[in-house]
Parts: C-alpha cells; sequence; structure tokens
C-alpha cells in the first residue's frame, strides 16, 4: 500500500470545520455536542436505576459494617 492511498483513505474521515463563517464558537458545536448528549443521556439513565436516597440510607445505618 502507498502512502497516496493512506491519504486519501484519510481524506474520507476528515470533517470539514473550516470556510467562510465558521468561527471558535461553530467548531465547538461540531466537535462536542454530540460528546455531551451522550454524556447527559448516560447521567439521566443511571439515575433512573440507581435510587440516591437508598444508597445514603445503606450507607448512615451501618448495614455494609454489619454483615460484610
Amino acid at each position: 500500500m502507498n502512502p497516496d492511498t493512506v491519504l486519501r483513505i484519510g481524506k474520507v474521515f476528515e470533517t470539514p470545520y473550516g470556510g467562510d463563517g465558521v468561527d471558535f464558537v461553530d467548531q465547538l458545536n461540531y466537535q462536542f455536542t454530540g460528546g455531551l448528549l451522550i454524556i447527559f443521556i448516560a447521567v439521566i439513565g443511571v439515575r433512573q436505576y440507581v435510587d440516591v436516597n437508598q444508597m445514603i440510607a445503606i450507607f448512615e445505618t451501618g448495614f455494609l459494617n454489619n454483615h460484610f
């Protein structure tokens, strides 16, 4: 495989952030919006399955110290 082929394959995955009218805020939007959405979805999903009040009660009553 020659270097030209590798460079052409790399250009397929290149995301065009530049151009007329694209500033720093637009670049941040393109780069981080997807990641932030995934993080928020994960946080909300964890909160649906883990009851924070129950976890606090387990640690306050010493349940773990008495049984393990």
